[in-house]
């Protein structure tokens, strides 16, 4: 495929949102009126359709889009440097939108330096506030703000999403019925989840290896590697060890683990072998190091250490 299908599908209008048709018709029918607000603040989980909604807003007013993410830019120089680069457009255009993700980030001396702007921001310049976090946002800027509330989907709705994206792309004699439900219960109300995981499984022969596909999502390719190699019994410490070398700290993060933790479990839900199954729960509990107080990364390496050579 030529771009992906986040690219791809990516809607051009309102109406092309999945989901969300009171909160569109409420902020349509608000943009209709004169004196359009210049902030808005978008919430809502991961993947809902939070800046694509900020993107189409900006389009309706024929706003050069800026956009930036709070966790790189969350100082009061960045924000100030932000701020006092608004006063100006580009070329041929006559209105700006800045949009902020995940806003919740911001500093609180970044906060002070926007928040005049904010109250009163120039008769060109527009405002998307997005976040995941809205009880980490200053009141008053909450107040000072048009608030489009977004949720997560139904699985009905993401189910009838992804039909639509099959249709499209010619794919509904190729993903096997039991995958497709697979990819809209794991994409947890999210299109942009739902689309990512069926691009990723579209032509997974069956449940198992998309389970798998989908488990590893958050994982680097060495973690990939060495987890296909232990669950598959293959495992070799002169194969491992420069792979472990390779892992990086986000492979240790919560969200890859849990991934992790799900490929080992579609794993032993398909092995027979009880030796190899017991060295697998072996794995699976260094994995689950929230119950743990020590370091995840230590107990990944003593977990593999006992797979390769331990009479578990």
């Amino acid at each position: 495929m030529s771009e992906p299908l986040i690219v791809r599908h990516r809607p051009k209008v309102f109406a092309e949102i999945c989901g969300h048709q009171e909160a569109i018709a409420a902020l349509q029918r608000r943009l209709a009126e004169p004196g359009a607000p210049h902030t808005y603040l978008l919430t809502g989980p991961s993947g809902v359709g939070k800046t694509t909604i900020a993107r189409l807003i900006a389009g309706g007013f024929g706003a050069a889009i800026t956009e930036v993410d709070a966790a790189t830019h969350t100082g009061v120089e960045a924000m100030r440097g932000l701020v006092d680069d608004s006063a100006y457009l580009a070329a041929g255009t006559t209105r700006r939108m800045i949009i902020v993700d995940e806003c919740h980030r911001l500093s609180p001396s970044a906060w002070d330096a926007a928040l005049k702007t904010l109250e009163e921001p120039p008769e060109h310049l527009y405002w998307a506030l997005c976040t995941t976090e809205l009880h980490r946002v200053r009141d008053t800027v909450v107040t000072r703000s048009y608030h489009i509330p977004l949720d997560r989907l139904s699985d009905q709705a993401i189910e009838e999403f992804l039909l639509d994206i099959m249709i499209a792309e010619g794919w509904t004699e190729t993903v096997r019925p039991e995958v497709f439900r697979l990819v809209a219960i794991e994409a947890q109300g999210s299109p942009r989840q739902a689309l990512t995981l069926l691009q990723t499984c579209y032509d997974a022969p069956d449940i198992a290896e998309a389970q798998r596909i989908i488990a590893l999502q958050s994982s680097t390719e060495p973690m990939r590697q060495i987890l296909a190699m232990l669950v598959d019994g293959r495992g070799k410490w002169a194969a491992i060890q420069p792979m472990l070398a390779q892992l990086s700290d986000s492979d240790f993060s919560e969200g890859a683990l849990i991934g992790a933790c799900r490929y080992v479990i579609a794993a032993l839900n398909h092995q027979t072998d009880e030796r190899r199954a017991r060295r697998l729960w072996e794995l699976l509990a260094a994995l689950t190091y929230p119950s743990h107080g020590h370091d995840p990364k230590s107990l990944f390496y003593a977990a593999v250490g006992r797979i390769l050579w331990g009479d578990v």
